[in-house]
């Protein structure tokens, strides 16, 4: 039931950011797709975190005519989101190894967890992008996702929250 339950809910992302996401507000770019890698359960096995990363970011590059880049970039994040959480989850909620927001995790640390990682995916994926070429805009960039894909994962996860 919960494999079905997560499913449906990277399926629901996947339509949100392939409909709704895709370059709005004058060519910013918000990923939400890549919230089922951040929510995971701290237990579950690097293999199924980095593959789902991978999966999330490819089906996005298949439906959005990506070269890879998505793909890539998300099974990055996927890689690194263990010594993330080390670093900024609080100890009782990494012992317990539940899910990453749970009740006894303060909502500023995983708001601080969520941005973190936007904020390493908005840096490789914006500066690959424009190749170098535009500092300013992908600064700009990298600003505009990590502050509102950071408030839309948080309301995004809404669903799958225990």
């Amino acid at each position: 039931m919960k494999f079905l339950r997560y499913i449906i809910y990277i399926s629901v992302l996947t339509c949100i950011q392939v409909f709704f996401l895709q370059r709005m507000w004058s060519g910013f770019y918000i990923s939400v797709y890549i919230a089922p890698v951040l929510l995971m359960d701290i237990k579950t096995p690097k293999w199924i975190v980095l593959l789902t990363g991978f999966l999330c970011g490819g089906i996005i590059d298949v439906l959005s005519a990506g070269a890879g880049l998505n793909a890539a970039i998300t099974g990055f994040v996927a890689l690194c989101r263990f010594p993330i959480i080390r670093a900024t989850v609080p100890n009782n909620v990494f012992e317990d190894a539940g899910p990453v927001l749970s009740s006894t995790m303060p909502i500023m640390k995983f708001l601080f967890y969520v941005a973190i990682m936007l904020l390493i995916w908005s840096l490789l994926f914006f500066f690959v992008e424009s190749s170098f070429m535009d500092p300013l805009w992908s600064l700009l960039s990298v600003l505009f996702n990590v502050v509102f894909g950071t408030l839309l994962i948080t309301l995004l996860q809404l669903p799958i929250r225990r």
